[in-house]
């Protein structure tokens, strides 16, 4: 009896402990997606869709504009084992980056176009939410969820802002604006009069054109771009009696702007009270 009891024990202990190593197998099965984004705002939008299902590393520091980045051996690294890579396509150091990574079963997808209206950021959900479900299947109505859940926080955000916009009949504001945030700005409604690309490739004709532009038409506001430099367009503002306003393209650069909705919400601000200031000269 005491033997035939033993050998039960014996049973039940290797049957347990064979239950146990294939739940750790399971486990072990369901690892999450590696993904690697350019940009902490790419990051942002990922992480919000696959939360737990997935492991999101950004490469560019959110003050750093994604084109003029230096790639180090830590970016190596994390490429090197990731199965996607998210990048607006800007990063002209993303092949080498990748090459260097010897990474042969990578998957790289760009979101390409203008993030800063919340009217535009709809379609690049859409393709970073399908090429999750692509890579795991079964987490697709797991996505789906976050995805709607993260497009209703941004609508609901943007619907706050521009019923302010209205109330300031921002139509009648005339602009001066960097070309990376003329989607936000029109977006918004502001007349915008001209754009101008990133101080690094104004020529000496542009600014000229600019300021008569500027001054012929009664312009009260130069929106510019932190990422990109605001040194011209605070001499600019000075020439024609304008107010400077400086924007950001990407979460984090500022203590109050953790997420993209933040970022909207900071960015209106700032348009606000410079009309504020323009108002009080």
């Amino acid at each position: 009896m005491r033997k035939i009891i033993l050998y039960c024990l014996i049973f039940s202990l290797f049957f347990s402990g064979f239950l146990v190593s294939k739940g750790r197998g399971e486990e072990i099965s369901k690892e999450k997606i590696t993904v690697v984004c350019t940009t902490t705002l790419l990051g942002e939008f990922v992480k919000k869709i696959g939360k737990d299902r997935i492991e999101v590393t950004a490469i560019v520091p959110q003050g750093i504009c994604p084109a003029h980045y230096d790639i180090k051996p830590s970016d190596v690294q994390a490429v090197s084992r990731a199965s996607l890579v998210f990048s607006h396509g800007m990063e002209s150091w993303l092949k080498n980056l990748i090459e260097a990574s010897r990474n042969k079963t990578l998957k790289t997808i760009k979101i390409q176009g203008e993030w800063d209206s919340p009217t535009l950021v709809a379609k690049q959900l859409e393709l970073i939410k399908e090429t999750l479900c692509e890579v795991n299947p079964s987490d697709t109505n797991y996505f789906k969820k976050n995805k709607t859940s993260l497009i209703s926080c941004i609508n609901e955000a943007a619907g706050r802002i521009k019923n302010r916009a209205k109330e300031l009949n921002l139509s009648q504001v005339k602009v001066l604006c960097i070309k990376w945030q003329e989607d936000f700005v029109r977006w918004l409604g502001l007349n915008v009069i001209a754009t101008y690309p990133p101080p690094e490739r104004i020529s000496m004709k542009q600014v000229l054109e600019l300021t008569k532009k500027g001054g012929e038409n009664g312009v009260t506001l130069i929106i510019d771009n932190l990422q990109s430099g605001t040194d011209f367009g605070a001499k600019l503002a000075s020439q024609i009696g304008a107010t400077q306003v400086v924007l950001t393209n990407f979460p984090g650069t500022v203590p109050e702007v953790k997420d993209y909705v933040e970022m909207i919400e900071y960015n209106s601000k700032q348009i606000f009270n410079g009309i504020k200031i323009q108002k009080e000269k």
